[in-house]
C-alpha cells in the first residue's frame, strides 16, 4: 500500500501520533534577580533565585491530540456541593428530598451516558486517530488503512 496524503498525493506524511508527541516539551527555567536600595540604616542589597517548570504543547500538537475518554464522575463536586447547599436552606423542610432524587437521576445519567459513549463511540474514534496521519505538504488529515 502506497502511505501518501488522500488530498494533494504527497509522500510527506506523519502519523498523528508522532505530531501529537513531538509537539509535547517539558520546560524548566530559572530567573535570577537582585536589587539594591537606600534607607535609613544604610545600604541595602537583595539577589533572588526562582525555578519555573511545566509542559509547553504546540498548536498542531493540540490539534493533533488523541481523541480523549469521556470522565464518568464529571459532575460528583456540582452534585455534593449543590445538595449541601439545598440542605443548609431547607431544613425542615421535603424540598430538598425531592431535589436530591432529581440530582441523582440527572447524575446516573451523565455516568450512564459517559459508559455508553466510552464503550461504543470512544474506540472507533480511537482505532481511526491510529491509523491518521498529517500531511506535511497540505496539512490534511487523512485516515490510511491497509487493505
Amino acid at each position: 500500500m502506497k502511505y501518501a496524503c488522500t488530498n494533494c498525493d504527497s509522500e510527506n506524511i506523519k502519523h498523528l501520533s508522532g505530531v501529537y508527541q513531538g509537539g509535547i516539551a517539558n520546560v524548566t527555567n530559572t530567573t535570577v534577580g537582585g536589587g539594591v536600595g537606600f534607607a535609613s540604616g544604610g545600604l541595602g542589597y537583595g539577589v533572588g533565585t526562582a525555578v519555573t517548570s511545566g509542559v509547553s504543547q504546540s498548536a498542531t500538537s493540540i490539534s493533533a491530540a488523541p481523541p480523549a475518554r469521556m470522565r464518568m464522575m464529571r459532575f460528583r463536586w456540582w452534585f455534593v456541593l449543590v445538595l449541601f447547599v439545598l440542605t443548609a436552606v431547607y431544613k425542615d423542610s421535603w424540598q430538598p428530598y425531592a431535589w436530591m432524587v432529581f440530582l441523582a437521576c440527572l447524575f446516573a445519567r451523565s455516568i450512564y451516558q459517559a459508559r455508553q459513549y466510552n464503550q461504543n463511540i470512544w474506540p472507533r474514534l480511537r482505532d481511526e486517530w491510529e491509523h491518521s496521519y498529517l500531511c506535511g505538504r497540505c496539512n490534511q488529515i487523512s485516515v490510511l488503512r491497509e487493505g
